[in-house]
C-alpha cells in the first residue's frame, strides 16, 4: 500500500495507491504539500509489517503515529539536503530555521528503526546533528527503461532535467549556453522540467537570441524521457543541492556523460572518469566540453564509463538492500 498526495495528472484508480488531498507549495512550484487524511481502519485492514516514509514533516508525523498504533517498525529515507533548501528559500533567519528543523529531525529520528541515507553526504550531515541510526542505501534507477540507443545527432547537444527552481541554479544553464554559442553556434540545449523560474528563463533566452539553440519541453513522461535523453550527447546541471543524482544517473545509463560543478556534492557517484567537472569559468568548461565532443576516442570512453557507473545503481539492487534491512527488524 502506498500513501501519496493527489496528482492532477492521474484521473483513474491506481491499484495499491491511496491518494490524499494536497495543495501547491507557495515556495516551490510542483512540490505539493499533502494533508494526509487517511482512515486508520483502512490501514489496519491492510495489516502492514513495516511503514517506510520519505518525508519527516506532515506525512512523517502520520507515519510515526501509525507505526506506534500498530506496533510495527518505521523507516525513513532522508532524500533532501534540507539545509540547502532553507538557504535558498528562507534567506532571512536561515540559521534559526535550520536549528529548529534539525531539532525536529533529531526528535523524529528517535522514532525510526533506521534512517536510510541515499548518499554518504547525507549520512555525514545527520551524524553531525547526532542522528546515528543510519544506513546508506542509494536510490535505484530503472535500467530496463533507461538504456543506450543509437545517437544520430551530429551537432553538439546537451540536456538538463529537473525543477526550474532556485536550488537547481538553472540560470547558469543560460549563461553557459551564451558562452558556448561563441565557439559552437549550432549546439542544442534541451531544458526539461517546470517551475517558477521557467518564464524568466524563457525571457532570457529570447532576449539573448538563443531561441534556435535552447528548447523548453516542460514536464514529460518517464518513457519519453528515456528516448529524449538518447537524442543528446551530454547531461548538464549546475545544481549543488542534490542528494542522490537520479536524473544524472538515468542520463548516464543512456550513455550520456554528465557535466557537473566542482562543488556538486556528488563525488560519491560521479567523477572525472564519467563526467566533465565544470570550472568556475564557463569559457573553460565550454572548451572542455568541445574538446571531449570532438575527440571520438575520449567521448566514447567517457560514455562507456557512464553506462558502467549507472549500472551499479539498479532499482533491483536497491530493493534487495531494503528487503534485507526490513527483515532485520
Amino acid at each position: 500500500m502506498v500513501l501519496a498526495p493527489d496528482n492532477p495528472n492521474v484521473d483513474i484508480p491506481e491499484a495499491g495507491i491511496i491518494r490524499y488531498p494536497s495543495f501547491s507549495s507557495p515556495i516551490a512550484e510542483n512540490y505539493p504539500i499533502g494533508i494526509p487524511l487517511v482512515s486508520l481502519e483502512k490501514i489496519k485492514r491492510f495489516k502492514p509489517d513495516i511503514i517506510h516514509t520519505h518525508h519527516p514533516l506532515i506525512i512523517g508525523s502520520l507515519s510515526a503515529y501509525l507505526a506506534n498504533k500498530l506496533s510495527i517498525p518505521l523507516f525513513f529515507t532522508n532524500h533532501t539536503r534540507y539545509q540547502e533548501y532553507i538557504k535558498y528559500y528562507l534567506p532571512i533567519g536561515t540559521k534559526i530555521t535550520e536549528k529548529i528543523f534539525n531539532r525536529h529531525l533529531k526528535h523524529f529520528s528517535q522514532k525510526i528503526s533506521r534512517v536510510i541515507c541515499p548518499s554518504p553526504t547525507i549520512q555525514q550531515y545527520l551524524q553531525k546533528i547526532s542522528i546515528l541510526n543510519t544506513k546508506i542505501i542509494p536510490n535505484g534507477i530503472d535500467l530496463d527503461n533507461f538504456c543506450p540507443k543509437i545517437q544520430s545527432s551530429t551537432n553538439l547537444s546537451l540536456i538538463f532535467v529537473g525543477r526550474l527552481e532556485k536550488e537547481k541554479r538553472p540560470t547558469n544553464l543560460i549563461s553557459f549556453a551564451l558562452q558556448l554559442k561563441k565557439t559552437t553556434p549550432n549546439f542544442r540545449l534541451t531544458i526539461v522540467g517546470d517551475g517558477k523560474l521557467k518564464p524568466i528563463l524563457e525571457q532570457q533566452v529570447k532576449s539573448l537570441n538563443l531561441n534556435k539553440n535552447i528548447t523548453f519541453t516542460g514536464i514529460i513522461s518517464r518513457p519519453k524521457l528515456s528516448n529524449l535523453l538518447n537524442q543528446h550527447h551530454f547531461f548538464i546541471s549546475f545544481s549543488t543541492s542534490e542528494v542522490m543524482p537520479l536524473t544524472h544517473l538515468e542520463a548516464q545509463a543512456c550513455g550520456l556523460p554528465t557535466i557537473i560543478p566542482k562543488n556538486s556534492g556528488l563525488n560519491n557517484f560521479l567523477n572525472k572518469t564519467n563526467s566533465i567537472i565544470a570550472s568556475s569559468s564557463h569559457q573553460q568548461t565550454c572548451k572542455a566540453v568541445e574538446n571531449t565532443f570532438t575527440n571520438n576516442t575520449k567521448f566514447n570512453q567517457l560514455s562507456k564509463n557512464s553506462i558502467s557507473n549507472a549500472q551499479k545503481y539498479s532499482s533491483q539492487n536497491t530493493a534487495q538492500q531494503l528487503i534485507k534491512l526490513y527483515k532485520k527488524k
